[in-house]
């Protein structure tokens, strides 16, 4: 069985932990880790963040807490760098946006584009051509897009 939370904390966490770039996946950069605590009816993940014991080497101690609220924001994470936590969180976005929430994906990267001369920074360069299937489906969700924003 699953950890139930909201896809926003959920993406937020992954962030994290990619961004960390350690060889566990619940790590943290002092070589400690953490722990998901009980579910939390609000949709936030909640757990403890554990450190090596400086005197007792193979034995952990407890750094502290960590939260990361329903809506993806990071509000304490004993361990990891506070940089960390608005790269993790403006990522989340980005993902929870491109998977949830596509109008509002949409108006960013059109946003980013029309400052950019027309070219989205970071955005993958695709070949404009009758027989890539990529270019269909996107005009096919820029179509739906477009009608979702007429629509309202």
């Amino acid at each position: 069985m699953g950890y139930s939370c909201t896809a926003a904390a959920a993406y937020t966490l992954e962030a994290l932990t990619t961004l960390l770039a350690l060889p566990t996946s619940n790590g943290t950069p002092d070589g400690g880790f953490f722990e998901r605590g009980r579910e939390n009816a609000s949709g936030a993940i909640t757990g403890m963040v554990w450190k090596p014991h400086p005197r007792m080497p193979g034995h952990v101690t407890r750094r502290g807490g960590f939260h990361i609220d329903h809506v993806g924001k990071v509000h304490h994470f004993p361990g990891v760098p506070r940089a960390l936590w608005a790269r993790a969180e403006a990522m989340a976005r980005e993902t929870y946006e491109r998977n949830h929430d596509p109008v509002a994906y949409y108006r960013r990267m059109k946003a980013l584009a029309d400052a950019h001369d027309g070219i989205c920074p970071g955005a993958l360069f695709t070949v404009y051509s009758d027989d890539n299937p990529h270019v269909a489906a996107l005009n096919e969700a820029a179509a739906r897009v477009q009608a979702m924003r007429g629509a309202r």
